[in-house]
């Protein structure tokens, strides 16, 4: 759309008052704000408004920050406008991790920040989003992280701006390694993440570094839960490989008072205290989002176990057991589905995988998750690695063609059964399972009721006519 003096829409949005044009502008593009602020005075503080409200920072090749404000430091008024800060790593070779034809020091852009004085300083911000390329290939591995040390240098530039920011969101995608090692993390990341209401994080496990996303999993409560466990409403977890039993991921110290909304995807239940640990947020807990997740059912192990059979050490670790180990898990769908109805009271529950694309960064993954009757996609069933360490999950929503249990059919049909009850609690209505034309199957989806509407005044006056 384009905008010009004599052009009627302008007149029109000039005669709007000022709380309505806030909220048409809202709906804009940049392009169409840009605009606005140059051919009309009086749209303009709407338009300016909406329009630093987010500040995007990306990165050149040479890891050189490319800012929307030049001049931060002469355009004070705008500073104070930016309420999220959000920095898109997507083409900087910065951050490619092995370095890829460009070697670059990973002080490159803070060598730049520390030279532009005016950097970072946005009093006002609320929300920080640091967001890596979701994939470069077709093999889905990205060539792009958000690495730790970048995140230890930004607290620590945050930390120490004045006026103090106070962060309330923070959103990270594609995070690898463990931060809190770096000395500048553990000076500044308490203070930063104390206030923090919403917390995002999804992490990436690489294959060849599997004993550094068991430390990352098993210090994460510590590094990143604890420090803003008192203000968190909203939390949501996810990895791109399942997490939970392996890599462990223990939520046994960290209790949050006042969390709201709680999403997990590709979390694996193991022990009856993964539950006892989701109920105890029943008595603030409203929305639960468990996507693409599995219970697990049998582990064929010559590892070392420790007293709760969790491996103690790597599937690379050289030591390992004299002998196999079987071991049979008690949980079930059903008996999850049962106890979280009776228990929690919860608003709004979804339960599933998800389908479809979430763009680049997955920020909204949760609005994608569809039940389905089948997997649309295998849940990773079988997962074995140098023939040491084999485990299954349990058969709903599809079958493991290695589960022991023989009666899986009809343990599927009691699956269901109580995740349909439970939903029907959570969102007040009832629901049903119905056919899905371009998943090709069956989709729990809220049901069709009868339409009891009063007929309108037309069809009175037919029916008089015809009476008569």
């Amino acid at each position: 759309m384009a905008f010009d003096s004599g052009d009627n829409t302008t007149r029109g949005l000039n005669a709007l008052p000022p709380e309505l044009l806030l909220s048409i502008t809202e709906l804009l593009g940049r392009n169409d704000l840009r605009n606005l602020r140059l051919v009309s005075r009086k749209v303009t503080p709407a338009a300016t408004t909406v329009l630093f409200r987010t500040i995007s920072i990306t990165t050149d090749r040479f890891g050189v920050p490319e800012l929307p404000i030049r001049h931060v430091k002469h355009d004070l008024e705008l500073a104070k406008l930016v309420q999220q800060l959000r920095f898109d790593t997507v083409e900087s070779g910065l951050w490619r991790h092995p370095p890829n034809g460009i070697v670059l020091t990973r002080n490159a852009v803070f060598q730049s920040v520390r030279n532009t004085s005016s950097f970072l300083n946005f009093p006002n911000v609320k929300k920080l989003t640091i967001c890596a390329s979701n994939a470069s290939n077709e093999s889905g591995y990205p060539d792009v992280f958000v690495l730790p040390f970048f995140l230890a240098t930004l607290f620590s530039e945050l930390r120490h701006q004045q006026p103090e920011i106070t962060l309330e969101s923070l959103h990270i995608h594609n995070l690898v390694h463990d931060v809190s090692r770096y000395s500048l993390w553990k000076a500044s990341s308490a203070h930063m993440l104390r206030n923090l209401k919403d917390l995002r994080l999804h992490l990436w496990s690489r294959p060849s570094r599997e004993f550094e996303t068991r430390k990352t999993m098993a210090l994460l409560p510590k590094v990143w839960l604890l420090p803003c466990r008192n203000q968190l409403r909203h939390l949501s977890l996810s990895c791109n490989v399942h997490f939970g039993y392996l890599p462990k991921f223990d939520l046994r110290g960290v209790h949050f008072p006042c969390l709201k909304t709680l999403a997990l995807r590709r979390y694996i239940f193991s022990d009856e205290w993964q539950l006892n640990w989701l109920l105890s947020h029943s008595d603030t807990l409203a929305e639960l989002y468990i996507a693409d997740s599995g219970i697990l059912s049998l582990t064929i192990s010559n590892l070392l176990l420790d007293d709760e059979f969790y491996p103690k050490y790597s599937l690379y670790d050289v030591l390992t057991s004299s002998e196999t180990t079987c071991t049979v898990w008690d949980l079930s769908w059903e008996n999850l589905f049962e106890k979280i109805e009776s228990v929690m009271s919860l608003q709004h529950f979804v339960f599933g995988e998800v389908v479809g694309n979430a763009g680049p960064y997955e920020e909204s993954w949760e609005t994608l998750i569809q039940t389905t009757w089948e997997s649309v996609s295998y849940l990773t069933v079988t997962d074995q690695l140098m023939g040491r360490f084999d485990k299954h999950y349990r058969p709903w929503p599809r079958k493991d063609i290695k589960d022991p249990f023989p009666d899986w059919e009809g343990r599927r049909k009691d699956d269901r059964e109580a995740l349909k009850e439970l939903v029907e609690e959570a969102e007040g209505c009832p629901v049903e399972w119905v056919e899905d034309p371009l998943l090709y199957q069956k989709v729990l989806r809220r049901a069709r009721t009868l339409d009891l509407a009063l007929p309108s005044t037309r069809d009175s006056k037919e029916t008089d006519g015809s009476r008569a």
